[in-house]
């Protein structure tokens, strides 16, 4: 009885320690500063990572304005995924906003840092700057309409 008893122990620990954040997979996405399940998330949502992509040749402006990007990127492309789970759907557009705000705002001072250093490529990322407000604007409407039906 005592090994069966240590068998579970051992396996519950092992199962724990693969959950924890010290276990890190390995990513093998094309975003591999993100986690696994984030990577595949943004991934798999081409208007996000299409974004991603556009505005990966403006990173060395403001590297750090581009990584909150690519995760509040990742974190919208892992909700939209999981936005079935939510019970209250009329609080799924309020959720969503956060995480486009917040690649609005990453947005923001990525376009300051290229305006300081390079102001003739402001017209080129003020397009990719226009695409991402159309998404924010598009989205949010579409996910409160939906969580909202007639």
């Amino acid at each position: 009885m005592l090994p069966v008893v240590c068998v579970g122990v051992v396996g519950v620990a092992v199962y724990a320690w693969s959950r924890s954040s010290k276990a890190v997979r390995a990513n093998t996405t094309r975003f591999s500063r993100l986690d696994l399940t984030s990577g595949i998330a943004l991934e798999n949502h081409d208007i996000l990572s299409e974004f991603v992509d556009r505005l990966s040749q403006y990173s060395s402006f403001h590297p750090d304005a581009y990584d909150e990007f690519v995760m509040a990127s990742s974190e919208a492309a892992e909700f939209m995924e999981r936005r079935s789970e939510i019970k209250h759907a009329r609080s799924i557009p309020m959720w969503f906003r956060g995480f486009t705000t917040e690649m609005v705002r990453s947005l923001k001072k990525l376009r300051q840092a290229v305006r300081d250093s390079e102001p003739q490529r402001l017209e080129q990322f003020d397009e990719i700057r226009n695409d991402v407000f159309t998404f924010q604007k598009e989205a949010n409407k579409n996910l409160w309409w939906d969580a909202h039906p007639q």
